[in-house]
């Protein structure tokens, strides 16, 4: 699809003044911006005409000095309107960058027209760094429409019957609920349990608690994984050649140990029982979509949740003992969702009767689809991962904007250190 207007060049008010240089040839595009200072901004600009309510695929390849952090000075974006005239914009939204070289980035995604636009205008910026950039190629394609990704996702609360309890009592807790969500939950995709679920409540020293992965609890969930042809997910006591963590684990519809994550952010009393902790946040790609773990304590540092949507997770699984502040199941867990766009389902298995604890499912706008506080129980939902959760003004002005984008491409990774 070729604009319908030339190429432009401009800059906002108040900056150093960039230098333009179009070198185009024929179809074959070549704008150059070069800013001469850290106080400049421009770029290039064009409009296309489209139709409502269709899909398209829109690519633009940069050619830049370094693309390791190319997310602090180069972007597109992409602004729907109404018309030609730039004051009826309804949706302004980012294309992905995908890093081919260290000096060549393609910004891409499939993006759906609302339903009230005519038009997209294309910008290609550079700001705030002496440097060059040249952009090589634009294309716009009409694509299929995506399709929705809709999964059927499963919370449950489990509390031990009496503490002490056992491994085995836990064990059959567990159980007793997997034969309820059988009878009463259509073709679940994922069901997660709380935190340590398998110890919770049986005392002894962490050596005679721990399991290995995989291991005999493991071996139990693959049972059910594979007969409810469902996603299993849970924490553990890892024992690991003697070494100790806090683990968290999938069990794919398989009944294979899909990945594992070791808790980072370790409580001060995990620490002191000599649990180590972990070094990594992991992504694991399942067969609905990208999913990672914050494991209680990791959730109360917004990094966490951050980092995992920064590597592409599309859901975050959040297991935990339990919080006695309702404040943060209130508040701060949604927060975590509305910071990300992301869903985010929490377990817990905290059972004081005064003030028990529900386990939820939570959209990526922060809104409970569901929640139990059963002792025993599940909640379940279903959610689209194809969705984008758009709210009006954002950081895009007079227009609608997807946080789960914006707040990703506008961060400012160089001064968090």
């Amino acid at each position: 699809m070729k604009p319908i207007s030339k190429w432009m060049h401009t800059y906002p008010e108040h900056v150093a003044i960039p230098a333009f240089k179009d070198k185009s040839s024929g179809d074959r595009i070549s704008l150059m911006t070069e800013l001469k200072s850290s106080d400049s901004a421009g770029f290039w600009c064009a409009d296309f005409a489209i139709e409502p309510g269709a899909a398209y695929r829109i690519e633009a390849e940069a050619h830049v000095p370094d693309s390791s952090d190319v997310y602090n000075y180069a972007g597109v974006v992409v602004t729907w309107k109404k018309t030609s005239a730039f004051e009826t914009q309804v949706q302004r939204e980012y294309l992905d960058p995908d890093i081919q070289g260290k000096n060549r980035v393609v910004f891409s995604s499939v993006l759906v027209s609302p339903e009230n636009a005519n038009f997209a205008e294309i910008r290609l910026y550079a700001k705030w760094r002496k440097l060059k950039v040249e952009w090589k190629a634009v294309e716009i394609k009409k694509v299929p429409v995506p399709a929705p990704r809709p999964v059927k996702v499963v919370t449950t609360k489990v509390v031990p019957p009496y503490s002490p309890s056992t491994i085995g009592e836990n064990i059959n807790q567990a159980d007793k609920l997997l034969k309820r969500i059988e009878n009463e939950v259509k073709k679940p995709d994922l069901i997660l349990f709380p935190e340590n679920m398998l110890d919770r409540c049986v005392g002894g020293p962490l050596e005679k608690r721990a399991e290995t992965i995989p291991g005999p609890f493991t071996k139990f969930l693959s049972g059910w994984a594979k007969k409810l042809n469902c996603h299993m997910a849970t924490t553990i006591h890892e024992n690991d050649k003697g070494r100790f963590y806090n683990t968290a684990f999938i069990i794919d519809r398989k009944g294979r140990v899909a990945g594992k994550y070791r808790k980072i952010h370790l409580t001060l009393s995990e620490m002191e029982a000599g649990i180590l902790p972990g070094n990594e946040f992991t992504v694991f790609d399942l067969d609905f979509g990208k999913v990672g773990f914050t494991t209680c304590w990791d959730n109360w540092f917004c990094e966490s949740a951050r980092m995992l949507r920064l590597k592409g997770a599309e859901m975050i699984l959040f297991p935990l003992a339990g919080d006695g502040d309702f404040n943060h199941l209130e508040h701060m867990w949604p927060t975590r969702a509305m910071d990300n766009g992301l869903p985010i389902i929490s377990s817990v298995w905290q059972g004081e009767p005064k003030r028990p604890v529900p386990s939820r499912i939570i959209d990526g706008d922060g809104r409970v689809l569901a929640g139990t506080i059963e002792n025993l129980g599940y909640a379940a939902a279903v959610i689209d991962l194809n969705r984008k959760y758009r709210a009006y003004w954002l950081s895009v002005g007079p227009s609608f904007g997807e946080g789960r984008s914006l707040y990703v491409r506008e961060r400012r990774p160089d001064l968090y250190e």
